[in-house]
């Protein structure tokens, strides 16, 4: 079952360029329905889905998809710690007729260049210094008990070598103790140097800064924000890599307007049904990982700072509250924790609430959860059968879909974001 979600989530992606008017349960009015998608942003995508009651064209739409088209790829260029391969024109439009936005992009001092070059003064983006910053708090919060590091960067990058060497080249092992200390010898956050009036980030040699942990929150506020102050927006989703999505507003097609999330790790066994204003995250092994012969431990990217190895302390943690840049934070650091200081953590912060599935299975819900949120477990025997159905439609969909992109790859080649209305209202973690 979590196989077929995943391969939805690819063919979500693939819509774009189409209009639809859907009607919700009781009501006469059509509803709206926009989807925007981005690829290659985050190291992996955001899914946007807009619901609005007004008869609107792409016309219409154009400046709020303009305003959150620069707004995704602003925290994405500061950010990132890896080169843009290129520039991505919009589509319909070449490089050069958006020189003036290459230009703009170009010139955003980023992640990448703070770490090739320490010991610089780098003048900032003000977003940027914004992360750094709440990256420090955090990571001095006592709560936290430094569980998050954004100057992890030179240990999370042997990881990330060793799983591409097993994932591209076969050739799985495990990093000795002496590289994995020897990348964590500066790893201190109070070591960075900020200057808020002058706008300026400096860290010291043998530092590298990685920001992976929280820019996809991050971004997905920022887009919230447009969205929300939107005289044509009533509700929406924004899903940033499946792991952080925020929801606002009444869900359409319900009469309880409420959203169905459904838990896709370890295993599709339920769905939250949880209002709007809710933003839901969660931090699992399962999706990036890579085993050696004779070892089934997930090697994951998620790394205890105590140990320098992928934590183990459980199989996945769902964290949910309505302040979606920390959410982002928040799953990241439960699920670096022993479960019972997990546990405790959540329960500690105000209106955050969590879901944990333990090494052996067993599910844990946090104090507050079920007093504003609904947690519903499938019936294995009532829905497999239409898994299975739902497996080969699937399988029918991907063929058509591959086609497609296969006769369209030189038309679209260098078409970085989909411009959409479906009546879908599925995200890679929806289940409807």
């Amino acid at each position: 079952m979590k196989k077929i979600l995943c391969v939805l989530s690819v063919l979500v992606s693939g819509l774009f360029f189409v209009s639809t008017h859907v009607h919700a349960e009781g009501e006469d009015t059509p509803i709206n329905v926009w989807r925007f998608n981005f690829r290659d942003v985050f190291d992996t995508y955001v899914h946007i889905t807009i619901y609005t009651t007004d008869t609107l064209t792409e016309d219409d739409l154009e400046p709020l998809y303009y305003e959150i088209y620069n707004t995704v790829w602003r925290v994405h260029d500061v950010s990132t710690k890896y080169p843009n391969p290129y520039i991505h024109p919009l589509p319909g439009e070449t490089r050069d007729e958006r020189k003036d936005d290459v230009a703009v992009r170009e010139a955003r001092v980023s992640v990448r260049e703070i770490n090739d070059n320490p010991g610089v003064a780098h003048v900032v983006d003000s977003w940027l210094l914004e992360m750094i910053q709440l990256g420090i708090d955090v990571y001095n919060d006592p709560a936290t008990n430094q569980r998050f590091n954004i100057a992890m960067g030179s240990l999370l990058e042997v990881w990330k070598d060793y799983t591409e060497r097993c994932l591209e080249e076969n050739i799985c092992e495990l990093p000795s103790a002496q590289t994995l200390a020897a990348a964590d010898t500066l790893n201190d956050p109070n070591l960075i140097v900020i200057d808020a009036t002058a706008s300026t980030v400096t860290i010291p040699e043998g530092m590298m800064l990685d920001l992976g942990g929280l820019a996809k929150g991050y971004g997905a506020d920022r887009v919230g924000d447009i969205l929300r102050d939107s005289p044509f927006v009533n509700s929406f989703l924004v899903d940033a890599g499946g792991s952080s999505i925020e929801l606002h507003g009444n869900r359409p097609h319900v009469d309880d307007g409420l959203w169905r999330i459904g838990l896709t790790e370890p295993d599709a066994y339920g769905r939250i049904l949880m209002p709007g204003g809710t933003t839901v995250g969660t931090s699992s092994g399962f999706k990036r990982f890579y085993r050696v012969p004779g070892d089934d431990t997930r090697y994951h990217h998620l790394i205890d700072p105590d140990t320098r190895f992928p934590a183990q302390h459980m199989q996945a943690v769902t964290v949910l509250a309505e302040d979606t840049r920390m959410v982002d934070l928040h799953k990241s650091i439960a699920f670096l924790m022993e479960l019972d200081d997990s546990i405790a953590y959540i329960n500690g912060l105000e209106g955050v609430e969590a879901l944990w599935v333990d090494n052996d299975g067993t599910v844990h819900l946090s104090d507050g959860f079920s007093s504003v949120y609904t947690l519903e477990y499938y019936d294995e025997d009532s829905t497999s059968l239409w898994i299975y159905a739902l497996g080969g439609l699937s399988a029918l969909m991907i063929l058509a879909v591959a086609g497609y992109y296969v006769a369209s790859a030189f038309r679209h080649k260098n078409d970085e974001v989909d411009y959409a209305g479906t009546t879908s209202t599925s995200s890679p973690s929806d289940d409807t």
